[in-house]
């Protein structure tokens, strides 16, 4: 079976679309390309989030949205300044790559309505998804839950958090086949919704969703979403979906680095808080932030990071709702994705459209690493969760990197190119399988093979990244 197959790294040539031309590797580390995820209902879509189930690992959730609303969109994480998909197919074919098949799925794109879908793929099952359901607006943020594994979190473009039932997907929203054998969706009701009036509505997107336990007990977790409205909302299922404002964002004034000749992303010699009068006009323009993504920190959940579409990162606690614990500047552009280490909770990397990955120490304003390979903007990072130095990033011109941090930090040790041309929009790692999953603006969930990335040696986990990190301090 396909299982199989992942582990042992065959597969049938029915499925195998591996492409020499596509993939690149160095020091015996290499991503091969399985297969994609796509049926006539997902291809056109844009791919925009994916989670993997914590107890059926095999299990894929995929979010996916409109591709005209993504591509025009000045708010979406992915779109630096917005641009069209005419514009991207043009910059498609100036890097020297066929747009054909981006242009093949804007056409497909324009047959379907502003509304979402939600997949559920198997790696048992390369070929069909085990179940669709539609959404009423497009889908941006699905995480499933740690402990009721078959609760499914959904956030949206108009700003709604939804709770699913994956058990229902014999009931409402089962699926079914038309005339030509192919599987269509279902509308699916949500077993609870915040929005049609329910108190505590995002007014922008849905960017970021996530789990999180508040306690030891099975269902002692909570939900907690992030949007360009400026909130970072906490959601209790006890009664419904009750709602209450981690954080309302705001921006700060940026700091200025200057003495920066080093080139390598290094600590900056010395920063200063921007005074110019043209800076602080920009400054109160607008008070409120643009939230795109958050994570809390793995050892604890009082702690979290918030990153933001001015560049700035917020380091927040649930107890401050209108104090930042600190303020993380670097990025030039807006921050896509933030992530705690694994194995060190005190470390945590960030993507930008700067086109860098930063690497930070929670108690250091200054990054400490700067990763970049390519001149597109990174759209999504994660880390390995068997490996500290290892970590996987996307980008823009629908490249699919993997970094090993501990071999270089010039360039990835190996690298994919996603099928079709648009941007890879989410990459994510399995947490049982050497298998890599990256999702793209033409409707294609990647599956690839990890070669040559081992597990860490375990309690020299700390040692190993804090070695790469020129020996910053790390508890």
């Amino acid at each position: 079976g396909a299982g199989e197959a992942v582990r042992d790294g065959g597969i049938g040539d029915k499925t195998s679309r591996t492409d020499s031309n596509r993939t690149s590797s160095s020091v015996g580390k290499a991503i091969v390309h399985l297969w994609d995820f796509v049926c006539p209902e997902t291809k056109g879509r844009t791919v925009s989030c994916v989670s993997w189930n914590k107890s059926a690992p095999d299990l894929l959730a995929v979010g996916y949205g409109s591709l005209d609303f993504l591509a025009g969109s000045t708010s979406f994480p992915g779109a630096l300044g917005g641009t069209t998909a005419a514009q991207d197919a043009s910059v498609a074919s100036d890097d020297g790559k066929s747009n054909d098949a981006f242009a093949e799925t804007v056409d497909a794109s324009k047959n379907k309505n502003a509304k979402g879908l939600v997949a559920f793929w198997s790696l048992k099952n390369p070929l069909v998804p085990e179940w669709v359901f539609e959404t009423d607006h497009g889908v941006t943020a699905i995480d499933f839950s740690p402990t009721e594994f078959n609760l499914l979190a959904v956030g949206t473009r108009d700003g709604t958090v939804s709770v699913y039932d994956a058990r229902l997907k014999n009931g409402t929203g089962a699926n079914s086949q038309d005339a030509s054998g192919e599987t269509s969706s279902k509308k699916c009701d949500p077993v609870l919704k915040a929005g049609d009036g329910v108190p505590g509505k995002h007014a922008d997107p849905v960017w970021g969703l996530r789990w999180v336990r508040v306690g030891v007990g099975v269902g002692d977790e909570v939900l907690v979403s992030i949007s360009s409205d400026g909130r970072v909302t906490q959601w209790r299922l006890k009664k419904g979906l009750e709602f209450q404002d981690l954080m309302r964002l705001t921006r700060v004034a940026k700091r200025v680095t200057v003495g920066d000749t080093s080139g390598d992303g290094s600590k900056k010699s010395s920063t200063k808080t921007a005074t110019s009068k043209k800076t602080t006009s920009e400054a109160y323009i607008s008070r409120a932030g643009s939230g795109l993504c958050f994570d809390f920190n793995p050892n604890d959940c009082t702690k979290y990071i918030a990153g933001t579409e001015d560049g700035t990162i917020h380091g927040c606690a649930t107890a401050y709702s209108e104090t930042y614990l600190r303020d993380y500047h670097g990025h030039a552009g807006p921050v896509q994705r933030v992530a705690w280490s694994p194995f060190v909770s005190e470390v945590f990397i960030s993507a930008s459209d700067d086109w860098s990955l930063k690497l930070w120490v929670e108690s250091d304003p200054d990054s400490v690493l700067t990763l970049q390979s390519r001149s597109a903007g990174v759209s999504d990072v994660a880390w390995c969760p068997r490996n500290a130095t290892v970590l996987a990033s996307g980008s823009h011109d629908g490249s699919v990197d993997l970094w090993d941090l501990s071999v270089s930090t010039l360039k990835p040790v190996a690298s994919a190119c996603t099928t079709g041309a648009g941007k890879v929009s989410c990459v994510s790692f399995s947490e049982v399988s050497p298998v890599l999953v990256s999702g793209n603006a033409g409707g294609y969930v990647g599956v690839y093979r990890l070669v040559g990335v081992t597990d860490g040696p375990g309690a020299d986990e700390v040692k190993r990244l804090q070695a790469v990190m020129g020996g910053s301090s790390v508890s």
